[in-house]
């Protein structure tokens, strides 16, 4: 298994998959500079502890996951950096867990997040085991934010154009929710923002989900 010391895991990207990679078997350290929050506590909970420097410590991480907020020049990157590890995204470092798994993947400018919480409580409420990946927390406290499966190789998770990070997924399936023009600082046209959905879909291997009302998903 491998060490992960997880940059910016307060927020609901980074935070959920630092649980996820817990679950699954991997020992995992965290850091934010925001104390306190929800987020956190559902670290602790975990068995995650917070580390501002882990190699003071003795334990050496070999990925450093970080959320978009943890930008180029931040200290904690450069000290990763000065010692040698791997510097991941989170949505790349999402599609590593993901890798070999029959992943259900939620997209869309908008809705993306209860879409797929609303996907996970009616696959939990059937009993399937499954595993999943929610950006943001749950109303119910008894439901984490991240889950791996016992034995099942599915997995569910929401999956972010904003960064270009939904080019490393491969779905089983693909639930769509809208598409409007957005991320202009990434996007330079609409039409580059549309070619990473139509990747996506050509990636699709069994199904793709999207609202019966949306033109422009259809013409897609």
């Amino acid at each position: 298994m491998t060490r992960h010391w997880m940059l910016g895991a307060g927020g609901m990207g980074v935070g959920p998959l630092a649980l996820y990679l817990r679950a699954a078997g991997h020992e995992v350290r965290a850091w934010d500079d925001a104390p306190g929050g929800p987020m956190l506590a559902q670290l602790a909970a975990a068995g995650i502890p917070l580390d501002p420097d882990p190699w003071s410590s003795g334990w050496s991480p070999e990925v450093v996951g970080h959320s978009a907020a943890v930008r180029p020049g931040h200290p904690l990157r450069a000290l990763a950096a000065d010692r040698g590890a791997d510097l991941v995204r989170r949505g790349d470092l999402l599609a590593r867990a993901a890798a070999g798994r029959r992943r259900v993947a939620v997209c869309g400018s908008h809705g993306k997040t209860t879409t797929c919480g609303m996907v996970i409580s009616a696959l939990d409420a059937a009993g399937t085991d499954f595993g999943y990946v929610l950006g943001g927390l749950f109303r119910d406290p008894a439901l984490p934010p991240a889950r791996a499966a016992r034995a099942s190789d599915w997995l569910v998770a929401e999956v972010d154009e904003s960064d270009g990070t939904i080019g490393a997924f491969s779905p089983e399936i693909t639930v769509a929710v809208n598409l409007d023009w957005d991320h202009p600082d990434y996007y330079r046209t609409e039409a580059a923002l549309e070619r990473v959905f139509v990747d996506l879909f050509r990636r699709t291997r069994s199904l793709i989900l999207i609202p019966a009302d949306s033109p422009r998903l259809r013409r897609l």
